[in-house]
């Protein structure tokens, strides 16, 4: 498994991965995205020096799953990971996890990276928990209850 930057090639993928149902479910923001809105994102993000957006490939170089890391500060950012429909389930989620962050520990010069995870979404818990995550409890997220979970790089 490694990685690489998402460039405009993977527009329409990431666009797919996003309004995936079970991703859906498990976005604080829950609401399926248009193409215009998520072109636009995906516009802002990657002009943005403070987001990182990766692709996480399987060893034959398939994508199987994107990360984002959001900088809330100069040496911290959040993360946000999916994985393909195809790809959940195998137990490669907290290599997926572990992987993007040593990325993104070097690229923006991390020292922290933060995780919000819905409290029922047990199956992420676990896959940052096994990537070197701690638990630090509950919290609110974007007016959600979440689990933070933080990794210290």
């Amino acid at each position: 498994m490694f990685v690489r930057l998402a460039t405009r090639d993977d527009l329409l993928l990431l666009f797919e991965w996003a309004n995936d149902p079970l991703v859906r479910a498990n976005s604080f923001t829950g609401e399926p995205i248009t193409f215009p809105v998520h072109r636009e994102w995906f516009r802002r993000a990657a002009g943005d020096p403070d987001c990182l957006l990766l692709i996480v490939l399987e060893g034959g170089g398939a994508p199987i799953g994107q990360a984002r890391f959001n900088r809330v500060s100069a040496a911290e950012a959040d993360i946000s990971i999916a994985l393909a429909a195809e790809w959940r389930g195998r137990g490669i989620g907290a290599q997926a996890i572990a992987v993007t962050t040593a990325e993104a520990s070097v690229k923006l010069k991390l020292r922290k990276v933060h995780a919000f995870v819905k409290p029922g979404n047990e199956p992420s818990q676990r896959a940052f928990l096994r990537a070197g995550y701690e638990s630090l409890g509950p919290t609110t997220q974007h007016g959600h209850e979440a689990v933070h979970l933080v990794r210290v790089c």
